[in-house]
């Protein structure tokens, strides 16, 4: 929070100079053209800085291509099983029926921490209308 704020005249000039808004850098590169382990590290790190960085710093055809857009969601799936310990519950919040980023992606911090709490249940509402 520090950092974006003691840089926020920086950031704001970037976001103003960019597609859409978004101060990152657009990636030129295709999900499809990097070896899965280099492209799973380019997803960690952007899952680790949060934001928009996921969709908008990663790869250039995340919401161009289907295929591209699948490797995206199953990293996403994958961070869900590491993270929610029920795996009910995991299943519930992973993304099956939409393109990944075609829905705004839960962008606060430890979102999906949340559900692993005791106080805390996921209710479906499809299941249990």
């Amino acid at each position: 929070m520090a950092l974006w704020k003691q840089n926020y005249p920086e950031w704001r000039r970037r976001a103003r100079h960019s597609a859409a808004g978004f101060p990152y850098t657009p990636s030129v590169t295709s999900a499809l053209e990097v070896p899965e382990e280099e492209r799973r590290a380019v997803y960690q790190a952007a899952w680790g800085a949060g934001g928009f960085t996921f969709l908008s710093g990663t790869f250039c055809d995340l919401v161009l291509s289907e295929e591209a857009n699948k490797t995206a969601a199953d990293f996403v799936r994958s961070k869900i099983d590491e993270i929610v310990r029920d795996p009910q519950v995991a299943d519930m919040l992973k993304p099956w029926d939409f393109p990944i980023g075609t829905k705004r992606m839960p962008l606060d911090t430890n979102y999906y921490e949340t559900f692993n709490r005791p106080n805390v249940t996921l209710v479906d509402l499809r299941r249990t209308p």
